[in-house]
């Protein structure tokens, strides 16, 4: 085990810092277990790391043993039958989309920000744009976690019931999570339409265009007072429209 890289850690948006963080970038689930268990041993406090997009203080610390799951990026298996996949925590949100693809397959919500690792958007249970789907900490089945004293731990729906459910959204209380399986649903083809208006418009139309969409997000232009609406909804027949995950990266672009 490689020693970590004394560093001062700040996330996305710039409002947390963290000074005098020990970051590793483990490669296997030994390495992960080496690390806590050293960690634990020295009293230091432990944090998952991925792309640092929380805007508040949960991933980061001051004198913290920071885990970034950078090297835990791959896809590592997708059951056909099942539409299961089973995804490493540092995974990218956008890379898994394109991945999923591949299998005629995407996530039944995304963020509109697909920086993020798929790991730290379960954890956190990002809840995407998606009308009516829940957030993404519900396609999890089961978890692979290293706990707090270096051991390794499955867990799933089928086997674990209310335990997993508290797992699966935990900030990382539970440990740091090494595998994650997650159900997804068949690629869609969506239509986006892209809007301008006042806010008074907004109001009055939001009824039906909630009903009417797939995914619905807002933006405020405070100096113009106009407001920018993303409506997705699906394109009809295979090819007639973006492909889901496709079309929301498209807005995050835009944001």
């Amino acid at each position: 085990m490689a020693s970590g890289t004394k560093t001062t850690l700040v996330n996305w948006s710039g409002n947390r810092i963290a000074n005098d963080c020990d970051v590793y970038a483990p490669s296997t689930v030994d390495d992960v277990v080496s690390i806590v268990k050293k960690s634990r041993g020295e009293g230091r406090k432990i944090r998952a790391v991925g792309t640092n997009m929380s805007p508040n203080g949960a991933a980061i610390s001051d004198g913290a043993t920071c885990i970034s799951m950078t090297n835990f990026n791959r896809l590592q298996s997708v059951d056909k039958e099942t539409g299961v996949a089973t995804v490493q925590p540092g995974m990218r949100i956008g890379d898994l989309l394109n991945r999923l693809a591949e299998y005629g397959l995407t996530l039944s919500n995304v963020p509109a920000v697909t920086e993020m690792t798929i790991g730290g958007a379960t954890q956190t249970g990002s809840h995407g744009s998606a009308v009516g789907s829940p957030p993404l900490n519900e396609a999890c089945v089961a978890l692979k976690f290293v706990t707090a004293e270096g051991e390794v731990v499955d867990l799933s729906e089928a086997a674990d019931g209310q335990r997993f459910h508290e797992a699966k959204c935990a900030l990382g209380t539970f440990g740091i999570v090494v595998e994650l399986k997650l159900k997804c649903d068949p690629l869609t083809h969506l239509r986006e339409e892209v809007t301008v208006v006042k806010l008074a418009d907004v109001q009055r139309g939001h009824s039906e265009r909630l009903a009417a969409s797939k995914h619905l997000m807002y933006g405020y232009y405070i100096s113009l007072h106009r407001v920018r609406g993303h409506h997705s909804a699906h394109g009809g027949r295979e090819g007639g429209g973006r492909c889901h995950q496709r079309c929301i990266r498209g807005r995050g672009q835009q944001d």
